[in-house]
């Protein structure tokens, strides 16, 4: 993201859902992007993706990356995008950005 001059708000690790949500509250992002690690627990992590996805504010995009992408893809939840590489970033932002 700051390689594609995006303003970013940092939340650090291990942040709760709930932080999260209230962090998109406030700052009212058009993205909430998300890194997991392959060693996450992928139920837990799976629960905590769908349960974001349900509480964050219309029209805010819910991106993943991270080793645990490369693993899970196509088990995650409906409404979370997997940008795995500085290419799929470009494009996912290209996508978005007429929206703004």
């Amino acid at each position: 993201f700051a390689l594609e001059h995006c303003e970013r708000v940092t939340l650090g690790a291990n942040t709760p859902v709930g932080e999260l949500v209230r962090a998109a509250e406030r700052y009212r992002p058009h993205i909430v992007a998300l890194s997991v690690s392959v060693h996450a627990p992928r139920t837990q992590v799976i629960a905590s993706l769908a349960r974001l996805r349900r509480e964050l504010p219309p029209g805010t995009a819910l991106w993943l990356g991270g080793s645990f992408c490369a693993v899970r893809r196509r088990r995650l939840p409906e409404g979370v995008r997997v940008v795995s590489s500085h290419a799929e970033l470009v494009r996912a932002l290209a996508e978005l950005t007429p929206a703004w």
